[in-house]
């Protein structure tokens, strides 16, 4: 059975470095100052960093029921079952209408709760292709990913304002956080987004991040490990060596896009690991 992979927006990758590894992706709309874009077709990654400076108010929404259906009849004239790694179902809807979808048709999609965002959508889709190579059906793929270890991360927010301008924080909260100079860390994990810990200082919140994985990994090696960053590109650097350092893995240091800095904003960046699973 020819099987393709297909992942959106959240994977953090361009067209073109999907196609280089054999994968399909459809984009999420980006709203931005009540613009709509789709991010590399109408909006780059530089413009839309800019206008995020500017103080755009930017929002995302998941893949309309029609393209979605479309780019699977596309993919299906070429193969014979499409395998949807779609964005976590604890982050966004998106799952929950795919998989609503694909009860119509005949078995040929197979639609996956991630639990998974960002540069770690790229690893598992990676995985998800050897397994494909490896022999397993779509059915055991499912059941592989949906019920193993799932990512986990750190993020740090660069500023409260993008997070306030989103509506994801309250004003009166953001200004305590800032006359506090209150840094907060949210975790990623199981598949959503909650607050971890606030403190003072943002070196305390780099020595907290990195000491969360310290406490919680047994053997470095049985993972991915990973700094992501939205336009922070050097203190990404710093926080792929501390980690590099910690763990005595390779650490992957990628970019945030569009899709998620509308949620983190510019200078936010995450550290993170994921189980290897092949």
């Amino acid at each position: 059975m020819k099987i393709v992979v297909l992942t959106d927006s959240s994977a953090d990758i361009t067209t073109k470095d999907a196609r280089n590894k054999g994968l399909e992706i459809i984009r999420f709309p980006l709203i931005v100052d009540n613009e709509n874009h789709i991010e590399e077709e109408t909006i780059s990654m530089e413009e839309f960093t800019r206008r995020m400076y500017d103080g755009a108010l930017a929002k995302t929404s998941q893949p309309s029921v029609g393209s979605l259906l479309e780019k699977w009849d596309e993919l299906l004239k070429e193969y014979d079952h499409v395998i949807y790694a779609c964005l976590s179902a604890g982050i966004s809807g998106a799952y929950d209408t795919a998989l609503a979808q694909s009860r119509n048709y005949e078995g040929k999609v197979t639609v996956l709760d991630t639990c998974y965002v960002a540069y770690p959508m790229q690893i598992l889709c990676e995985e998800i292709q050897a397994m494909i190579n490896a022999g397993n059906t779509p059915e055991e793929i499912k059941e592989k990913i949906e019920s193993s270890e799932k990512m986990e991360a750190i993020l740090i927010p660069g500023d409260l304002q993008y997070l306030k301008r989103g509506g994801r924080i309250s004003p009166q909260a953001a200004a305590l956080a800032n006359l506090l100079k209150i840094v907060p860390l949210l975790l990623v994990a199981e598949g959503k987004i909650d607050a971890y810990e606030k403190v003072r200082t943002t070196k305390k919140a780099y020595d907290v991040a990195l000491s969360y994985f310290e406490e919680r990994t047994e053997n470095y090696e049985d993972y991915h490990w990973y700094v992501v960053h939205a336009d922070c590109e050097e203190l990404g650097k710093e926080m792929q060596a501390r980690l590099a350092e910690m763990t005595g893995q390779n650490v992957a240091l990628e970019k945030i896009f569009p899709v998620i800095m509308a949620h983190t904003g510019p200078g936010s960046f995450a550290i993170g690991r994921s189980k290897k699973r092949v």
